[in-house]
């Protein structure tokens, strides 16, 4: 016999209080876990270029690129953990390839770090304008995507190539 307690959601059964709800999976989280996953290469990449460029203007500008990114890192776990699943931790494969084809760009100098790190910028604006295209993605998230991720990464990348222009 099933107590009042045990359904206070419905459909979902509690286990012994409101606090060990079995969480309801949605399936559909893969693209977000995705952002998440290329939210944190983007940081990783950032932090090794700030770590190379000698210039304080630079640095200051790529930190405020960095911060940009840590903030839509936030964004996309929270996504994630509103459908009561478990956001990535770590940027996976992907980030593993962009930590050494940065490593490899600090060798050969500022310039080719900057385009190393505008690359990166690009596959992301990539990844975002792909996102418009999903059916699964919710319209108001859509929204936020072209409104703000995307002009923020465009701006990114204009100032990337401005930068490079000064080496």
């Amino acid at each position: 016999m099933t107590t009042h307690h045990e359904t206070l959601f419905t459909g979902t059964k509690l286990k012994k209080s409101a606090l060990e709800v079995e969480p309801i999976i949605d399936k559909n989280v893969d693209w977000m876990q995705r952002m998440i996953r290329g939210e944190y290469s983007a940081l990783d990449a950032y932090r090794q270029c700030i770590e190379k460029l000698t210039n304080k203007a630079e640095k200051s500008r790529l930190m405020a690129f960095y911060n940009d990114h840590e903030n839509n890192l936030y964004f996309w776990k929270g996504k994630v953990g509103e459908k009561f699943v478990k956001p990535e931790d770590s940027s996976g494969i992907w980030g593993d390839f962009v930590s050494t084809f940065m490593k490899s760009a600090k060798i050969f100098g500022d310039e080719t770090t900057l385009n190393a790190l505008k690359r990166g910028e690009e596959h992301g604006l990539s990844e975002y304008q792909r996102l418009l295209e999903l059916d699964e993605v919710p319209l108001k998230i859509k929204k936020i995507v072209k409104e703000h991720f995307i002009p923020q990464i465009e701006t990114h990348i204009s100032s990337i190539e401005a930068l490079k222009s000064l080496h």
